[in-house]
């Protein structure tokens, strides 16, 4: 048999002793399973807050990593119509150089080429930082100047053509550079500081 430990008072009469020995237990016992259901709430509380914000940062994440892939993809498509541009200018300047007979359609692709630069351009203005915008279309206003100054019009021979081109073709490289450096800072790939 265990002994039992009396915790009322031996002054008190003994009913009363006897009730708080059997009360006051109890109220404990009920004030300790309430600390604990407290603990058990506060505790799945703090798990479902954590749940919450780990949720609320992958997202985050993947619309960043979303973001990312726009922009990516922009950039590159941009480079490729200024590549594909850049190559039909080369072509026609070195025959405009020449005096060489050129056939309207291919003044057409140029202006298409162009087009594409331009929209590749605007598309980067919506997906894009500021600075790659920026520089985006500074290329591409590069760009348009110079399929201006290749045109054929009225009263302009081919050398007078080739003067207008060659300064403006040598904008082409710096702001081509700038682009790709901004893309790259942008995208992650370069310090900025660099």
């Amino acid at each position: 048999m265990v002994p039992r430990i009396r915790i009322a008072s031996p002054h008190l009469p003994g009913r009363i002793a006897a009730m708080l020995d059997v009360l006051l237990p109890a109220v404990f016992g009920l004030l300790g399973a309430a600390v604990g259901a407290i603990a058990a709430v506060w505790g799945a509380k703090r798990a479902a807050d954590t749940a919450i914000e780990q949720t609320f940062h992958q997202h985050e994440f993947e619309r960043e990593r979303w973001r990312r892939e726009q922009r990516q993809q922009a950039y590159v498509a941009f480079l490729e119509a200024v590549d594909a541009l850049s190559v039909r200018l080369e072509s026609l300047s070195a025959r405009v150089e020449r005096e060489s007979t050129i056939d309207p359609d291919e003044w057409r692709h140029m202006d298409d080429g162009d087009q594409a630069v331009m929209r590749a351009a605007d598309r980067i203005e919506l997906t894009g930082s500021r600075r790659v915008a920026e520089a985006a279309s500074e290329l591409s206003i590069v760009l348009t100047n110079m399929c201006s100054a290749l045109l054929p019009g009225e009263g302009r021979p081919p050398a007078h053509r080739m003067t207008d081109f060659q300064p403006r073709s040598e904008l082409k490289q710096p702001a081509y550079a700038r682009f790709r450096r901004e893309a790259q800072v942008a995208l992650g790939f370069e310090d900025p500081g660099e």
